[in-house]
């Protein structure tokens, strides 16, 4: 499910902001952007974040700014000294070394990091490890609060479609015994036709009927469908998504294609119509459930 969460905490001389969102994704996928000095820390904050999410694609932002250290300012006159004779060097063989230059040239050298540094006076790294972990444990646990409140409407959207499905079930069932009964009136209203100049063999028609309502019976069909309904119903209850759920899913599917392929009924087909439809949005809806 969707989610975002976000952190801001400061401390032990540094200030974190962290950011986490979340897409829809079968399998959970982590991502870190860190700061460098954090990347070592990328294992313990995938066990973090795993703790609480089993799925979705997950990107984990961190900034880090230092709030309060002491700085030792380091100058490599060595270093700036070859940087300006080699260069002088160069720009006299080809004309162009001027005052102006030299100066502009040695501002530029006296920037370069490796001339002119800072060194951050150590902050206590086992401390500053804490506060990133409970930084991040608070950013997840935003997102999942976002996440929940999703999840509620989705499980509401859910049931109201499982409730759809049944209706639809039922409503099939009533179909056909009105069809059984249609069927019947008709069949005696031909045969009555036919044979307007004998008596007609009710024991005849009665074999007849029951052998059409034979090969339109889907009592069997809608039988395994409450079953399979009852069954997903349960599943999704205790834990809302897996390989059992998708396998219910599927096999309703294809009972439903058998009701609409023996009932040989208009009605009931597009109400078979109407259920795939259901149960496709449910399979999708599934698969991003936490």
């Amino acid at each position: 499910m969707t989610g975002f969460g976000r952190e801001v905490v400061e401390g032990e001389g540094v200030a974190l902001e962290v950011e986490i969102r979340s897409v829809n994704s079968r399998y959970l996928d982590l991502s870190f952007r860190l700061p460098k000095s954090y990347q070592r820390f990328e294992p313990m904050l995938r066990e973090v974040v795993a703790e609480k999410l089993s799925r979705g694609r997950v990107e984990v932002t961190i900034n880090r700014t230092v709030t309060s250290a002491e700085y030792s300012v380091r100058f490599d006159s060595t270093l700036a000294e070859e940087y300006l004779r080699l260069g002088k060097e160069f720009l006299a063989q080809k004309g162009l070394w001027t005052s102006e230059i030299e100066r502009e040239f040695a501002q530029q050298v006296c920037l370069r990091r490796e001339v002119l540094d800072r060194d951050e006076e150590s902050l206590d790294e086992e401390k500053e490890q804490i506060l990133l972990r409970k930084s991040v444990e608070q950013c997840v646990a935003k997102l999942v609060a976002m996440r929940i409140v999703e999840g509620k409407a989705l499980a509401q959207d859910i049931q109201e479609r499982f409730d759809s499905v049944k209706i639809n079930a039922e409503s099939i069932g009533k179909r056909i015994k009105e069809k059984e009964s249609i069927l019947g009136s008709r069949l005696k209203e031909k045969m009555e036709k036919v044979l307007k100049e004998h008596a007609l063999d009710e024991q005849r028609l009665a074999l007849e009927v029951a052998l059409l309502i034979e090969k339109s019976d889907i009592s069997e069909e809608l039988t395994r469908i409450e079953s399979h309904l009852s069954q997903v119903e349960d599943v999704f209850q205790r834990h809302p998504h897996g390989r059992k759920i998708e396998f219910l899913l599927q096999e309703l599917g294809r009972e439903f294609n058998t009701v609409a392929s023996k009932a040989q009924d208009a009605q009931i087909s597009q109400i078979v119509i109407d259920v795939k439809a259901s149960l496709e949005k449910i399979k999708e809806q599934i698969q991003n459930v936490e």
